[in-house]
């Protein structure tokens, strides 16, 4: 046998231990299987601790650093929360572009308000068309005598629709929204259910205790993980204006009512993992891009406000500088743009301190030996605008706005603009469905609960049939239309989904321009009536004067 030279053998090269090149030096078969059975392993390695994705690769230089904990869906919001929370709503009061997203979706998502309108179904409750009609104009007309008046909240400041605003705000900007349903009668008010809005900082584990498997974040839970009662502290921990002797108080709201089974707490928030117990901000994901695109904006206007102001430095010869110029008030020298310099003794002056001010068309004097180097910004920054643009377009495709839909860029296209506000309709419309199901809903069943236990509304078998009461509680909630670029063109789509079928003309008005098709009818028929009866429109044609039936037939 002949001897193996181990630096020419790309084989022996790949044996790592002494051992290992002395049995492939007696014992070269053996050598190969111990080689193969390593490689396997290494292998079966490399592959279960990465799961065969390279999103789990451990060893790679790009995803090594890269190693998230994986914790439940508490334990990764509520740590941060109130930090997550403060930021939103700072970014909201001064952050343009984040102020413009929040005003942007609470607009077309409620708007002016949300209408609910009776949509019982008839044929499980038996009625005529009729009867079911009148039935609906009655509870809709019972519903806004409650939700148009201030009265139905607590405080007497908002109607339902303004709630509903605040509500979505609240969920946009804080993450949730939370609502409490007290029984409080008040005289002249149709229905004693109140509304009271509580900010999320005020839920809370009683005494700030720590959080545990059945109380997270002020949630009690039962072993299902149902909440089960809510604590609400009775001040708010950031009040510094004044002494609040409530703050530290915690009181507890049951979040259903344990005769009727119908919630005493709205809780209204995205659940977006199993567990989940409180909702974060909407701005959450993008506060990062939102603050840097603020700071650098500032920073361009800045640059371009100072590049603005052309100020003249004079270089004097003789000396003396700023205290040669002459004074406009005495004890001072006053220089155009607003700078002022004392000459009063033991008093600074801007010249000693640095305190000097750039104004607008101002001429400064400098001292002997000092010369001004003029730094030229290049504005406007070309690059601005496509860098902004760039980094709003991400902004929007996190959080579900087209980017020309939420800084109102409408100039690529008719068809671009189009697709933009269609996409940006079906965002809305989901948060729509989203604030209809956790928050209208829940609000309507309760208020609807108390009209049929008080005898305002008649609705047999309410109480006793969960199938009965869901055929009574059916509506349909109208909000915003969708905003149209070419109304004649989306008037023509409308009229033809309606002709074939697609949808019907209730929904396409409700859809277009948010009314009511029922009453509609009864309105242009009303009207139609009016301008006949005024001379306004010429009488319908009768049926002698067609010209289309025989002479002498006339018509049915």
């Amino acid at each position: 046998m002949s001897r193996i030279q181990p630096q020419k053998n790309g084989f022996l090269n790949r044996l790592s231990t002494g051992y290992d090149r002395l049995v492939a030096a007696f014992a070269p078969e053996r050598a190969v299987r111990r080689l193969q059975a390593r490689m396997t392993m290494a292998a079966a390695d490399e592959f279960f601790g990465s799961g065969g994705f390279d999103a789990a690769d451990r060893s790679s230089r790009e995803m090594s650093e890269w190693n998230p904990f994986g914790t439940d869906a508490d334990s990764a919001i509520l740590g941060g929360l109130d930090t997550m929370r403060a930021r939103s709503r700072d970014a909201d009061r001064n952050q343009p572009l984040a102020g413009g997203l929040i005003n942007t979706a609470v607009l077309n998502t409620v708007g002016v308000g949300l209408a609910p309108q009776a949509r019982i179904d008839r044929a499980v409750l038996g009625l005529s068309e009729d009867s079911a009609i009148a039935w609906q104009k009655l509870v809709d007309w019972r519903w806004w005598l409650w939700a148009g008046s201030k009265d139905c909240d607590l405080a007497r400041k908002l109607t339902f629709n303004g709630s509903c605003r605040l509500a979505l705000r609240a969920r946009c900007v804080d993450g949730e929204s939370l609502t409490l349903l007290p029984y409080r009668p008040l005289a002249g008010l149709s229905n004693p259910i109140r509304l009271q809005a509580v900010e999320a900082d005020r839920l809370s584990n009683p005494g700030l205790a720590p959080d545990s498997a059945t109380m997270a974040a002020g949630i009690e839970k039962d072993a299902d993980g149902a909440p089960v009662t809510y604590h609400i502290m009775r001040g708010h921990p950031g009040n510094v204006l004044y002494a609040d002797s409530r703050r530290w108080q915690w009181d507890a709201y049951p979040a259903f009512n344990a005769q009727t089974g119908l919630p005493n707490v709205v809780h209204y928030f995205r659940t977006e993992r199993a567990g989940q117990s409180r909702g974060f901000p909407l701005l959450a994901p993008v506060l990062e891009p939102l603050k840097d695109l603020a700071r650098m904006g500032k920073a361009e206007l800045k640059r371009a406000v100072v590049s603005a102001l052309f100020t003249v430095f004079i270089k004097s010869v003789g000396g003396g500088g700023l205290a040669n110029m002459p004074a406009a008030l005495p004890g001072s020298i006053a220089y155009p743009g607003g700078m002022r310099v004392s000459t009063n003794p033991g008093e600074q002056s801007a010249a000693t301190t640095g305190n000097m001010r750039l104004g607008y068309g101002a001429v400064l004097g400098l001292e002997p030996g000092e010369e001004i180097q003029v730094a030229d910004p290049k504005l406007p920054n070309a690059n601005f605008d496509p860098f902004f643009l760039a980094n709003v377009r991400q902004i929007g495709m996190r959080v579900g706005i087209p980017y020309e839909v939420l800084i109102k860029h409408y100039t690529s296209s008719y068809s671009a603009a189009r697709a933009a506000i269609e996409d940006a309709h079906r965002f809305f419309l989901f948060l729509r469905a989203e604030m209809v199901e956790d928050y209208c809903d829940p609000i309507r069943t309760v208020w609807f609960s108390q009209e049929v236990a008080q005898g305002t509304i008649y609705a047999p078998g309410f109480f006793a049939d969960p199938l009965i009461r869901a055929a009574w509680l059916n509506c349909d909630w109208i909000g915003p239309s969708k905003p149209v670029i070419d109304p004649t063109k989306e008037v023509e789509a409308a009229s033809l989904r309606a002709e074939l079928g697609i949808s019907t003309l209730a929904q396409e008005t409700a859809a277009m321009t948010g009314g009511d098709w029922e009453a509609n009818i009864e309105e242009r028929g009303r009207e139609e009536r009016r301008r006949r009866a005024a001379g306004l429109a010429a009488a319908e044609p009768s049926a002698a004067a067609n010209p289309d039936l025989p002479e002498g037939v006339e018509a049915p």
